[in-house]
């Protein structure tokens, strides 16, 4: 442990601080976490200079009971000393508490709750002390009463017509009743937090998926933009249809077929938004999940960190913990997610049949963010049978295949200028060729096939 440093579970203290609270914060984010250990008599220089043999069995008594007598609700944990070569350290390792959230006493619950944020201690928020209150209480935000929106026959239906229609699974009442959307208590029935964030005109404002195309790697120039408001469900279909228009293509073309290859694999994507979506943490209703395309890489980053006792690399192992239960069991009856764990088993599968350096999943704490790195141009276009075909070709496949795909996605996707892109759709829709139906800006393209 030593070796490996300090991290989100592990605490060196060279001496313990005679003011308590100043090593009480961390122990009582452990609790409201993961775990953790706090090793005295080692520095942050991870040197063990360890602790007087005179005193360090006092010292684990004294720390001991400063924890019994200081935190609130009682923390869980156990102390003992153990020799490190010639010296003593003393070892408090603490466990995840299920009566959260813990606090210091005399500093109160609002400024005396912390959270661990990497290797760091930090004051909790008051949505993440929220957010502890309700994993303490075995609730969850989602199945709550939501007293901002009416249950009413007409939303009822649509919600259910909108989850139907993702992937022709029948959605009624009495699956949105069954998967705790709509609750029924001494024989009234009323809407949850989970209702109103599948609602259209959701009362949850905030609740967006903001999405952008940056044109190099560090996040300065905007290529293309867009937000997604509640409902939730379609959040998942129009960041993936964002994303997959703004990827590059490369592929092998036949008059006017292509076979084609994304130089991220779409399966990826679709089921990092999905969890994304799933998994944050709504009682944070006003921050966004962000997915941000780089020239290199995705970045999906979601509201809330992991749920205790769930970490990364349990998640990797295909365990999960449902903070949201009553969405996850919605999802999965719509069959927008399988609801066996797999869904980061399958990423990290996906990357790697794709060749790709392996995904990386960041909990701070706070959020959590997953990457996954693309293929860059060279390699995409030397892995297909030939190069990219005329711009005719191409313009008519991607528009064919994704009606909806603006001037800018098609230029970003294929690596044909914007010029190109524009000459070109106007010489095929002189031709006949191609047509545009709806508004200039909810439009789509059609193709006509012409022997």
């Amino acid at each position: 442990m030593v070796l490996e440093g300090e991290s989100d579970s592990i605490e060196f203290k060279g001496t313990l601080p005679t003011e308590s609270t100043k090593w009480l914060k961390t122990i009582v984010a452990f609790a409201n976490g993961y775990g953790g250990t706090m090793i005295i008599g080692v520095d942050d220089s991870r040197n063990v200079i360890g602790v007087p043999d005179d005193s360090v069995f006092s010292l684990s008594d004294s720390m001991t009971s400063r924890i019994c007598d200081l935190c609130e609700p009682q923390i869980s944990m156990s102390a003992s000393v153990q020799r490190v070569g010639e010296k003593s350290v003393v070892i408090i390792e603490v466990f995840p508490g299920s009566n959260k959230p813990y606090y210091i006493k005399d500093l109160g619950v609002e400024n005396g709750t912390f959270i661990r944020v990497g290797a760091t201690t930090r004051q909790a928020s008051e949505d993440m002390i929220h957010d502890l209150r309700l994993q303490g209480s075995r609730l969850s935000f989602d199945t709550i009463r939501n007293m901002d929106v009416e249950l009413t026959d007409e939303r009822t239906d649509g919600i259910c017509r909108s989850l139907s229609g993702i992937n022709g699974v029948g959605i009624t009442e009495n699956t949105l009743l069954n998967s705790g959307i709509i609750r029924t208590v001494d024989g009234h029935t009323f809407p949850t937090n989970a209702y109103a964030l599948l609602s259209d005109q959701s009362p949850f404002f905030f609740t967006e998926v903001r999405c952008a195309v940056f044109s190099g790697r560090d996040g300065v120039d905007f290529i293309d933009s867009a937000d997604y408001p509640c409902p939730i469900h379609l959040q998942i279909d129009n960041a993936f249809k964002f994303i997959k228009r703004n990827l590059k293509l490369s592929g092998k073309v036949d008059g006017l077929l292509r076979r084609e290859r994304y130089d991220l694999p779409l399966e990826a994507v679709r089921e990092s938004i999905v969890n994304a979506v799933q998994h944050r943490s709504y009682v944070e209703s006003n921050k966004p999940i962000y997915v941000a395309l780089y020239e290199d890489r995705l970045e999906i980053t979601s509201p809330g960190g992991l749920p205790s006792p769930l970490n990364v690399d349990m998640m990797r192992q295909g365990r999960s913990s449902h903070r949201n239960p009553s969405i996850s069991k919605i999802f999965r009856a719509a069959r927008i997610s399988e609801g066996w764990g797999n869904g980061v088993k399958t990423i990290f599968s996906m990357c790697k049949e794709y060749g790709l350096r392996e995904p990386m999943i960041e909990n701070s704490g706070i959020d959590v963010r997953v990457t996954l790195f693309r293929e860059v141009a060279d390699r995409l276009e030397s892995m297909m049978d030939q190069p990219m075909g005329d711009a005719r070709s191409i313009v008519l496949s991607m528009l064919e295949s994704d009606p909806g795909m603006t001037v800018k996605g098609v230029s970003s996707s294929s690596g044909l200028s914007v010029r190109a892109v524009e000459r070109t759709i106007s010489d095929l829709k002189r031709e006949g060729v191609l047509i545009r139906t709806g508004t200039t800006r909810n439009g789509q393209w059609l193709v006509r096939r012409v022997d």
